[in-house]
């Protein structure tokens, strides 16, 4: 099952929900490089997300580790995750331990267009409560939308 949106913000995204999990790719009209440098630091990107209750991040050499507490649809959720560069474009948010989440993974990747940048934003994940994938999805898609569109505006 494969649904599309596409909404209409600023900068409008294009959100895909299937098998495989949650896509957003959204564009930016600013040079690769400044969206690297937020991308870059771990401390601000959580910090530009309006879901999270608290976080804490901590420099593990090549990656962090990063403790975090978000609003769930029923209660608060928490999770241990470890995030990492995997190349000069791409950041990987792996989970390392949650009683309330199976499985849960995040990939960031930017890539340079005529006009700006494009970042990809995929989530995979599961939690370890009965919520169908459609709900959590949804859940899961605004919060990436808020925090990415705090990303572009932390640019402008």
């Amino acid at each position: 099952m494969l649904l599309l949106l596409s909404l209409g913000l600023a900068a409008e995204p294009e959100t895909i929900v299937g098998d495989d999990g949650l896509t957003i790719r959204y564009f930016v009209p600013h040079d690769v490089d400044a969206v690297r440098a937020v991308l870059d630091d771990t401390d601000k990107v959580y910090g530009l997300s309006p879901d999270l209750v608290s976080y804490t991040v901590e420099d593990e050499g090549s990656c962090d580790a990063v403790t975090t507490e978000a609003r769930g649809l029923l209660s608060n959720l928490r999770m241990h995750t470890e995030r990492c560069k995997t190349s000069d474009t791409s950041w990987r948010d792996r989970l390392v331990s949650s009683e309330d989440f199976d499985q849960y993974e995040v990939s960031w990747a930017v890539s340079a267009v005529e006009g700006g940048t494009v970042i990809t934003y995929h989530l995979k994940a599961e939690l370890s409560i009965p919520v169908p994938d459609k709900v959590m999805y949804a859940k899961a898609g605004e919060a990436a939308l808020n925090q990415l569109n705090n990303l572009y505006r932390s640019l402008e």
